[in-house]
């Protein structure tokens, strides 16, 4: 397994502009961060293991209010989440829709209605 190409190859896909109605899948940024050592084969880094969402969500599977986007949690597009759940898996798979929001920005629509 090539780790380094699938990190330029995430982090390319990462790096698309966002198109509304495109899935986006959320990861929770300690394993994002462990992974990306992992990728880039840091010194001491080790693998991470499957995707770990379990605490961001609530019972409606929407993510809890106290996490904060960027900092507890990122977006990937689907791509992305293919090439990274094809080698590591995940226990709580979060997928969402890009919309555009009041202010005709693009974002990722994170919680559900119950």
């Amino acid at each position: 397994m090539d780790v380094n190409k699938d990190y330029i190859s995430v982090k390319n896909l990462c790096a698309v502009p966002m198109e509304k109605g495109l899935n986006q899948f959320v990861v929770c940024s300690r394993w994002w961060k462990m992974w990306r050592n992992y990728s880039r084969m840091t010194t001491g880094s080790i693998h991470p293991g499957p995707i770990d969402n379990d605490h961001l969500v609530t019972s409606c599977n929407n993510i809890a209010s106290h996490y904060e986007p960027k900092f507890d949690y990122l977006t990937i597009p689907e791509e992305a989440w293919r090439i990274l759940y094809t080698k590591f898996g995940c226990n709580t798979i979060i997928k969402r829709k890009v919309i555009i929001d009041s202010s005709n920005n693009l974002r990722v629509d994170t919680n559900l209605i119950c």
